[in-house]
């Protein structure tokens, strides 16, 4: 073997660290939607912004093939901060819109409503107390921040293998977050 020079590897440093289910300061950085069944989905994608480098995570160990919690010699939890978090792009788990729902059904659209108000949409309240639920489209979102609750969804690919993915279920207002210029985000903002 030809030894290489200040090339090293420790688990306890080196190793992959995972995502963990949380809820992290973040960046709407994509949007798209879609129609299925006479209802709108609404597939956003965000950005764990720097503030989440400043936060104290666990450090993570695989074994057997299954990432278990790092402990020190007193069985106290290792953490470190989540700097290898910062930047992660996490779509959301789907946030539907029921256009024209049926009576006794608006229901269906308070998981919508409260996900794009956290973000900071504005939707018009009557003197009635109605909240008039408009199509959300990508300049109403776009760079916008939140605190993103992340956890984890399973699925079953192609090949009927059972997987897991971490994806942004729930948001909630950052106070104090900054919306990103479209330079923050990328090239193809339409803004």
């Amino acid at each position: 073997m030809k030894t290489l020079e200040n090339t090293t590897f420790n688990e306890s440093t080196d190793a992959y660290q995972p995502i963990i289910a949380g809820t992290y300061p973040a960046h709407v950085t994509a949007f798209e939607s879609r129609e299925i069944n006479e209802s709108i989905v609404f597939n956003l994608t965000f950005k764990l912004a720097d503030k989440v480098g400043e936060m104290e995570v666990p450090v993570y160990s695989q074994v057997d093939g299954t990432y278990t919690a790092s402990l020190d010699e007193k069985q106290n939890p290792i953490t470190r901060k989540a700097t290898h978090l910062v930047g992660k792009e996490i779509r959301s788990a789907g946030v539907w819109l029921t256009p024209n729902p049926k009576e006794g059904e608006g229901w269906k659209n308070r998981k919508y409503k409260e996900f794009f108000e956290s973000i900071g949409v504005a939707f018009p309240v009557d003197d009635n107390g109605n909240t008039a639920l408009g199509e959300i489209e990508e300049d109403d979102v776009l760079g916008f921040p939140c605190l993103a609750k992340v956890g984890e969804q399973q699925f079953t690919n192609k090949e009927g293998e059972e997987k897991t993915t971490m994806r942004v279920f729930v948001t909630y207002p950052w106070n104090g977050g900054q919306k990103l210029s479209a330079d923050e985000i990328g090239s193809d903002v339409p803004f």
